[in-house]
């Protein structure tokens, strides 16, 4: 169990190979369970608010490593950066087998050039995309 909260992440992993990966993440949450991220403001990282289900799920000690009941609430997200860079949502390497990740009442201010911000079960997606799939109801997009 995890809460990430009240941070500041700007300018992060912009050295990064792979920007469509969720290397270079403002707050990157990989294989945990029971995490919350919320109030916090990131700007122009690689990648901003992203989660990772790996495909290490056999297990270890505490059991099989899965992301699992991550919560993604009321954080400010901007980013002018170049299309795929900046995005915010999960990565699955291995099919989540937990309960999905849950993004809600965050607010996103995003470079008018670029038009899928969110990446989610296996696709990049824009604002309509993202909230089709039960994202962000309670949230904003606004263009900058």
């Amino acid at each position: 169990d995890a809460i990430i909260r009240n941070n500041r992440c700007r300018f992060n992993g912009l050295g990064k190979d792979f920007p469509g990966w969720t290397t270079g993440a403002g707050i990157e949450i990989v294989n945990s369970r029971n995490v919350q991220v919320y109030d916090n403001f990131l700007e122009d990282n690689a990648q901003e608010i992203t989660g990772l289900q790996d495909s290490r799920v056999d297990g270890g000690n505490h059991g099989p490593w899965m992301l699992s009941d991550l919560r993604v609430e009321r954080n400010m997200v901007k980013t002018v950066l170049a299309p795929g860079y900046g995005r915010t949502g999960v990565i699955e390497a291995h099919p989540i087998s937990g309960t999905k990740p849950f993004y809600n009442n965050n607010h996103y201010r995003v470079a008018g050039n670029m038009n899928n911000a969110f990446i989610l079960d296996g696709a990049e997606l824009d604002w309509n995309a993202w909230r089709a799939k039960g994202q962000d109801l309670g949230g904003s997009y606004q263009r900058i």
